[in-house]
């Protein structure tokens, strides 16, 4: 998720308004408001540390929560997944005294995903395998790095009406396959 996403969501969920935000950091009335919006809309990210301070002082946020993801930085990875909290319904439980996550999107405010949904039912699959040995956790990272591109997925058969020779031409391929499924599930669902 980009900064001005971040920014976004988090100022709506504060209630407030773009040029309310730009006077709480120190704009003036003439440019608070264009200048969040520049900001929310990827057009330009604020040039120095301090204002993603003010940022997050004025939203009453960590300033982490306003940075881009980051998943180098072992002690970031938690903002990564509260945001998959707040957007996707992740929820964190225990087992054996372990963390364990899993997606709720029953949640209110949390955005329905059928394709993510569907991913991780596949990713569910293939760790499975690699759980029960059928396959080497190695293997498992080969799946991931090329997922969807050379492994079954719930993709696979939309896939199979388009010819693709190169990478350019699968993700082209990929999002009118992805199109295909869920458009033609809406219209069954409107038929129905």
């Amino acid at each position: 998720m980009s900064f001005g996403n971040q920014l976004r969501r988090i100022r709506k969920f504060r209630r407030m308004d773009q040029a309310t935000l730009g006077k709480k950091i120190g704009l003036s009335e003439r440019s608070a408001y264009s200048t969040i919006s520049q900001y929310e809309r990827g057009v330009k990210k604020p040039r120095k540390k301090e204002t993603i301070y003010k940022l997050a002082d004025a939203l009453d946020v960590s300033p982490f929560m306003l940075e881009e993801p980051d998943v180098e930085s072992g002690e970031k990875v938690i903002y990564i997944l509260f945001w998959l909290a707040i957007t996707y319904g992740l929820e964190i439980d225990e087992l054996d005294g372990q963390p364990i996550f899993r997606f709720n999107q029953n949640k209110k405010y949390v955005a329905k995903n059928d394709v993510l949904q569907e991913q991780l039912q596949d990713w569910l699959v293939y760790s499975k395998k690699e759980k029960h040995g059928i396959f080497a956790t190695v293997e498992l990272y080969d799946w991931m790095f090329r997922y969807p591109w050379s492994s079954d997925c719930f993709i696979s058969k939309e896939l199979e009406q388009y010819s693709y020779s190169n990478m350019e031409e699968f993700v082209e391929a990929y999002y009118k396959a992805l199109h295909d499924r869920y458009e033609t599930s809406i219209i069954d669902e409107d038929h129905t």
